[in-house]
């Protein structure tokens, strides 16, 4: 029989465990769809770019609802509509949107039917890395810390809740190192075709799988010392088999080339280096505690210190006490994929490194690393591990309590503000608001949709075309997120002036007034 201490501690494991799964389920369907969550809609739905720009911004009166039918499965959209869209976007492998296709076709396209996917498949992550943990330590003690530990970590749980890729790129990192490490023991053929197509898998869920595969041969090279032996050969042959395998999508990659660089031109826009470390500060932090966003960036350079300090003994610990194959497939997950991100940023310009998502193999080597210094040696006789382990729990489940009351969240980026936007022209009687196709306006507009009432009234436009608008029949009429040259021009049109409505956030919104013409406006 299990003795008392053993049993509360696998007690306090299973809490913690339910904990976790719980506030991934929780409020699933009411946080914000934001943009990148709306292309997955479109992309399972089958719309095409043109079709929802002919027919939603054609510069007729529109409702909310009308935007909401490109987010739903429908008879006239088959598969065939779905693999079209997505060889519009070569930058996102089609995996998981094939995945969403067949769950959608099942459950439906609602909120909750989108995201629980996502959700069900972050669960794997549980039994993933205590698997990993056991084929790196032999211990059960380090991989149930490992366990709770991401259970109820805010960024993987902020990412569970995401209706994108994310959770089962997470879940596919874990078991391609664990079928990396059992190639590796074992020399087996067959564990080396597992290493193969697992790593295959990664290719088709992210492009920056690329980077984990790269980590993986820095780590054989320094295991064989740059020798060349059967592991090395072996591991080069598994990853060539796994890129030939994925060469049907790199050929729609280069087809689309074009395509593939207007749509990730967006990581080569430059920014400050302070944004950069505050977005990198952001990144190692969320993996145990993650409040208000402004409390993030106001405390988090200090936390950030400590976490590093910790993060280097941790490593320390583990170099003194593991063999190589071990701390050296650690160190290089959470080394390489990092410096593949931040490096081109520093040396070229850019902002490929301020995305935490891009993180995830390094935030997950770095959970590793804290794991077995915590469940190595003494756990239950340390004060220290003790004090610290609690201290992770409880930061981590009070970030999770936190962020699930939000209506959106910092990993919402790009349309953090609409809810209160969509608050503020819901509090009109009969309202008007107006926008064009520009400044990514497609699926800020739709993930808008969601949280405007029916009263609302939306008129689109392309952004070459300005409207003649006349206010019979609306309260008011309010403009949404156009450039400054549009909003001008659309004064001078309908000689009339604007004002910025009060509220802290952005994308502006501007309420129109009929009575005083006047081209300037207020910023």
């Amino acid at each position: 029989m299990l003795n008392a201490k053993r049993r509360w501690w696998l007690i306090l494991c299973a809490i913690v465990l339910a904990i976790g799964i719980f506030f991934r389920c929780y409020n699933i369907d009411k946080k914000i769809y934001w943009h990148d969550e709306v292309y997955t809609s479109i992309r399972v739905s089958g719309y095409k770019d043109y079709e929802i720009i002919t027919e939603a911004f054609s510069g007729k009166i529109i409702e909310p609802q009308d935007l909401l039918k490109y987010q739903k499965i429908i008879p006239e959209k088959t598969w065939k509509d779905t693999f079209n869209k997505l060889l519009e976007h070569p930058e996102h492998p089609p995996l998981f949107y094939i995945l969403s296709r067949g769950w959608q076709g099942i459950f439906g396209s609602s909120i909750l039917s989108s995201r629980s996917l996502a959700v069900l498949i972050s669960f794997l992550v549980f039994p993933a890395i205590f698997w990993l943990c056991w084929e790196l330590f032999k211990s059960v003690n380090v991989g149930l810390i490992a366990v709770v530990l991401v259970a109820v970590s805010p960024v993987h749980v902020l990412y569970a809740q995401e209706a994108r890729e994310y959770s089962l790129w997470t879940v596919a990192i874990l078991v391609c190192s664990t079928a990396l490490i059992q190639a590796i023991k074992s020399q087996k053929n067959s564990w080396w075709i597992i290493y193969s197509l697992s790593l295959c898998i990664n290719f088709y869920i992210s492009i920056l799988s690329a980077l984990l595969g790269f980590s993986h041969t820095i780590y054989i090279l320094l295991l064989t010392k740059f020798k060349i032996t059967k592991t090395l050969v072996y591991c080069f042959l598994a990853q060539l088999l796994s890129v030939i395998l994925f060469l049907p999508w790199l050929f729609i990659v280069y087809i689309q080339y074009d395509e593939f660089q207007n749509r990730t031109n967006w990581t080569n826009s430059p920014k400050p280096f302070i944004n950069l470390l505050s977005s990198w500060e952001l990144h190692l932090n969320s993996i145990a505690w993650d409040f208000h966003p402004q409390i993030n960036w106001l405390i988090a350079p200090r936390i950030t210190i400590i976490f590093l300090i910790f993060l280097t003994v941790t490593t320390i610990y583990l170099y003194q006490h593991t063999k190589s194959n071990v701390y050296l497939l650690i160190v290089c997950l959470i080394t390489i994929p990092a410096l593949g991100l931040i490096l081109p940023d520093l040396i070229q310009g850019g902002q490929k490194s301020v995305n935490t998502r891009y993180f995830i193999p390094g935030l997950l080597g770095v959970q590793l690393s804290i794991a077995y210094w915590l469940g190595s040696k003494n756990f239950f006789k340390s004060k220290i591990r003790l004090t610290i382990f609690s201290l992770l729990i409880i930061l981590g489940i009070v970030s999770c309590g936190v962020s699930s009351q939000a209506d959106s969240w910092w990993n919402k980026s790009v349309g953090y503000y609409n809810p209160e936007i969509a608050n503020s022209i819901n509090q009109y009687e009969k309202p008007l608001v107006i926008s064009n196709s520009q400044n990514a306006n497609v699926g800020m507009i739709i993930s808008l949709s969601y949280w405007l009432e029916n009263k609302v009234r939306l008129l689109l436009t392309t952004s070459d075309k300005i409207p003649l608008v006349k206010q019979d029949g609306f309260s008011e009429v309010l403009i949404w997120n156009i450039s400054e040259e549009s909003l001008i021009k659309f004064q001078e049109k309908n000689n009339c002036s604007v004002s910025v409505v009060e509220g802290e956030y952005y994308p502006r919104l501007w309420l129109v007034d009929f009575s005083t013409p006047n081209t300037s406006y207020q910023k």
